[in-house]
Formats: structure tokens, C-alpha cells, sequence
């Protein structure tokens, strides 16, 4: 994969594998390794826009607990921290106070939902997304993503 013109559309695997990053890295092409990596996320069903989704989240990755339909209570507690930096800090007053507003609150409720490890034992740990959470919003906050860092604003002066 290597960066195209916007005109031109390129077909992106469901998720980028070891050689591809081992690609990038190895040629120090940390911009196209940003782009690439991007487009694929987009791509995915952790995109808010429906219209956007091409491919379903690869049943290792849903396997291993970053799926759409079930979490672990630390899990939704990192998240929540995640939240509140970001609702903190964030420049867009406007995204802040979504995420002040609607994202936090959201997984709290479901939070407060979630039975003690001990009482988790047949699924793991996990957690299976019930019809509340659902009533609640989580499906339009949980695993997607809501703040996508823009590369450009992490560039130092040596980067690109």
C-alpha cells in the first residue's frame, strides 16, 4: 500500500498485518504508515459513519474482546478516564462537551450494569451488551472512534 492521489480509491484489507507495518517501518515512512493505518481504521466498523464502513471488525480482533457486542468493566473504566481527558482537553468545545455530555455518561450506566468478575466466570470476564445498554447508546460510542488524533498536531520538528 502506498499513498494515492484522493481521486484514486484504494481497497483496503479489513486490518494491516505485520509486514505491512514491517514495510513502512523499515523504509522510516512513518507518513504513508499513518495514512495507511488510518484508512484501514476508517474503513472498519469502529467508524461512526455507516456509509463509510467496508469491512465487518476480523473475528480475531472480536475474539480477543474488541468487538461491538461485550466488554470487561475495566475496560469501559479506561475508556471513561479516556473520556474525561479528552473532554478536558480537547480544543473543539463542541466535541468536548460531547464527550462531557453523552460519552461518559453512557458508559456509566452501562458500567454501573456490569456484574462483579466472580459473577462473569462463564464468559471470562466479558460482559455481553444487554437491551438497557443498548436503549442507553452504547453501540454509537463503544469501540468506535469518536476522536481520531490528527498527525499533523503530533508532528515534532523532526518528523516528516
Amino acid at each position: 500500500l502506498v499513498q494515492s492521489s484522493p481521486e484514486e480509491e484504494v481497497d483496503f484489507p479489513p486490518k494491516l498485518d505485520s509486514d505491512d507495518i514491517s514495510y513502512f517501518s523499515s523504509t522510516h515512512d512513518i507518513d504513508n504508515l499513518h495514512w495507511a493505518l488510518t484508512n484501514t481504521f476508517r474503513r472498519s466498523q469502529r467508524n461512526t459513519n455507516p456509509s463509510q464502513i467496508v469491512h465487518p471488525l476480523p473475528s480475531v480482533i472480536v475474539s480477543r474482546g474488541g468487538g461491538l457486542t461485550y466488554s470487561t468493566a475495566y475496560k469501559l473504566q479506561l475508556d471513561i478516564e479516556q473520556a474525561h481527558f479528552l473532554a478536558d482537553n480537547l480544543e473543539d468545545k463542541q466535541k468536548a462537551a460531547y464527550f462531557r455530555k453523552e460519552v461518559i455518561p453512557t458508559y456509566q450506566k452501562v458500567l454501573e450494569r456490569i456484574p462483579p468478575l466472580d459473577k462473569l466466570e462463564k464468559t471470562g470476564g466479558l460482559y455481553a451488551f444487554q437491551k438497557e445498554d443498548m436503549q442507553d447508546g452504547i453501540s454509537s460510542v463503544y469501540n468506535k472512534a469518536l476522536h481520531v488524533t490528527d498527525f499533523e498536531e503530533l508532528k515534532d520538528g523532526q518528523t516528516g
